[in-house]
């Protein structure tokens, strides 16, 4: 695979990723403190609040998937601001309605705006000269803004209602709205300015469509108990604000998760640290899910985003690595979404039907799968585990 050296243009990739990482992620991220106000505001029981968020994240699914097909012919600056404004545009509807249908239409249109944005993004980052970095990049982006928001919710939600936390998003699409004039304009062009090819065929499909498996599984898990760790917290008394503090203070973890990953780039190979990660993520999950008292449950909460944020730029640099067009990396972003947008309903029906306990373990046997299908991928001959790159 073509690999660029890194030079003054890739700030630009990285401020463009980071946007796309920030449309595409942000109102995950948030979903522990938009729980609580939503089901206060609206009298939506767990599962039906998972619905809530699946309506958003389904829709950014489906644009990723649809906006990655046409990676290696699309205007992908045209389809980043189309992207750009229907997101927005749903945000706003949110805010400004009461009535449920309403908003539940308008989750699916802010959806569908930001999975534009964030497969076009990551379509373009593929060419970065180290994918792992730019990723990481973004990453500690999107974990600043999100420690921000939500320290800031709790305390907005007291002032004015439930729609606090939807405006804080908002704000924040519109400040990292610039980062989509970025994107290349011409056919089969990247950000950087180099000439793409016709994409005959989606090379290396069974290895790339395992490792899409596993991101869709890790997610999945990620989210789902990341959604509902306010409620578990709070079943063990822990009080709201302090909840809000220790899930924006575990934000630093992940910036620390993040780090670690732009450090150390493959200088380990992938399959090390992919693996460490998703053994770790079991642990942290049964922490958050089922906590005797309240240091096990902050100590969970502080490891999720330092083990997610650590595992994620070392997977999409594995499907960066499969092409050249950044159509895997694409896609990557619609798996992402697909997990994010299945773990709240499916930890909200488990709740809901069974319990917090039953949940935690189901979450811990999906990632179990994970780890089994990414050894049956580094089994598989491709590119993303055979490259050894010396970063500096």
């Amino acid at each position: 695979m073509i690999r660029i050296k890194p030079d003054a243009h890739e700030w630009g990739l990285y401020w463009m990723v980071s946007g796309g990482s920030v449309f595409g992620y942000l109102s995950a991220f948030m979903l522990p403190v938009l729980v609580a106000p939503l089901i206060e505001g609206f009298g939506f029981n767990e599962y039906e609040i998972g619905i809530v968020f699946t309506l958003e994240l389904s829709g950014i699914a489906l644009a990723a998937i649809v906006s990655a097909m046409r990676a290696h012919s699309a205007n992908l600056r045209l389809i980043g601001i189309a992207g750009v404004i229907i997101a927005c545009l749903g945000h706003t509807i949110s805010i400004l309605t009461e009535s449920v249908p309403v908003f539940g239409i308008s989750r699916v249109l802010a959806g569908i705006g930001e999975g534009a944005v964030l497969a076009t993004t990551f379509a373009a980052a593929a060419r970065a000269s180290v994918p792992e970095r730019a990723f990481a990049v973004s990453q500690i982006t999107i974990i600043i803004i999100a420690m921000a928001l939500l320290v800031a919710t709790p305390r907005l939600v007291a002032i004015w209602d439930y729609r606090a936390g939807i405006a804080g998003i908002l704000a924040a699409l519109i400040v990292f709205a610039p980062s989509v004039m970025m994107l290349p304009v011409d056919r089969g062009k990247s950000v950087l300015g180099i000439a793409g090819k016709e994409m005959s065929a989606l090379p290396h499909l069974i290895v790339g469509s395992l490792v899409l498996a596993v991101y869709v599984l890790m997610n999945i898990a990620d989210m789902g108990i990341w959604a509902f760790s306010e409620r578990t917290g709070n079943s063990i008394g822990i009080a709201p604000n302090r909840i809000g503090e220790a899930l924006a203070t575990a934000q630093f973890l992940g910036i620390v998760g993040s780090m670690a990953a732009a450090i150390i780039a493959t200088r380990f190979g992938r399959m090390i640290p992919m693996t460490l990660a998703l053994f770790a993520c079991i642990g942290v999950v049964v922490m958050i899910g089922v906590p005797p008292n309240a240091a096990v449950w902050t100590a969970g909460v502080f490891s999720l985003p330092f083990v997610t944020l650590f595992f994620w730029p070392y997977l999409l640099g594995a499907l960066a690595a499969l092409d050249e067009l950044g159509v895997w990396t694409a896609l990557g972003g619609a798996a992402s979404a697909a997990g994010v947008a299945i773990g709240p309903i499916l930890a909200g029906y488990l709740a809901e039907r069974f319990s917090y306990r039953e949940m935690t373990w189901i979450l811990c046997l999906i990632v179990l799968i994970g780890v089994v299908l990414i050894h049956v991928a580094n089994r598989r001959p491709s590119p993303w585990h055979s490259e050894d790159e010396v970063v500096t």
